[in-house]
């Protein structure tokens, strides 16, 4: 049988949703269209995804449907309903996707600029049985803190890597990564160092920093910013810069 690939995309969740007001990320204005419109348009045009299901607040359940009409998005087949815990969405969106999908791309609404190539490259990373993650490199100098603000140790930033989304990985490993409870006393940070704690092989894709996490109004206006930047053809009143 051949793979078949679906995006899953987590717009429910308290992290999906503004630090203050509380607001939904997903229907937020950026470039004169709604944050989930971006991220949908990126995974619309992948060649290597087959569809889409998008797990969302039932109450802007009704405005999505309207988008993805207004839009074109063909392969958005899914749209489920679900607020809160993260861990609850993402059940959610593994339940509604039809029984042939092979293999899942998790992607948080939050980051509207993902690079369609990393998505890609975490799809392919994912065929060969493996977990693609995209991550950003991290510059400059890091110290960790015992406590506070009282600095511990220093530690080369070569060598480390800020999570990002989408990641990529076999539906059967997610389903049991979702449905299995932590072993010992460590409590995982994020879905990736749970699929680590069952063994899966990580592999890293480079991503950009401009796939930044949309939290707060700053964080929105920075986005705008990014996206002026990669498509000075719509900002210029003219001809695109070169």
């Amino acid at each position: 049988m051949g793979h078949i690939v679906w995006g899953l995309i987590i717009a429910g969740g308290k992290s999906e949703q503004l630090s203050t007001g509380g607001a939904d990320v997903a229907l937020l204005n950026l470039a004169g269209k709604p944050v989930l419109y971006h991220a949908l348009s990126t995974f619309e045009k992948c060649t290597e995804i087959d569809g889409i299901a998008v797990v969302a607040k039932r109450e802007i359940l009704p405005e999505i449907q309207q988008m993805a009409h207004l839009y074109g998005f063909s392969k958005m087949r899914k749209i489920a309903a679900c607020s809160m815990p993260r861990s609850a969405c993402l059940k959610t969106g593994m339940r509604v996707m039809d029984d042939q999908v092979t293999h899942v791309v998790v992607h948080d609404v939050s980051r509207p600029l993902l690079d369609g190539a990393v998505l890609s490259e975490t799809v392919r990373i994912a065929r060969r049985k493996g977990c693609g993650v995209a991550c950003a490199r991290i510059g400059g100098v890091v110290r960790s803190t015992v406590r506070g603000t009282t600095a511990q140790s220093t530690i080369d930033a070569g060598t480390l890597w800020e999570t990002q989304t989408p990641y990529a990985v076999p539906r059967d490993v997610l389903d049991q990564m979702l449905n299995t409870p932590a072993k010992g006393k460590k409590t995982p940070c994020d879905e990736i160092q749970s699929l680590e704690m069952q063994g899966m092989e990580i592999k890293i894709v480079a991503s950009p920093s401009m796939n930044l996490k949309i939290g707060d109004v700053a964080d929105l206006a920075l986005a705008e910013a990014y996206y002026k930047l990669i498509n000075p053809e719509r900002h210029a009143g003219g001809n695109p810069i070169s």
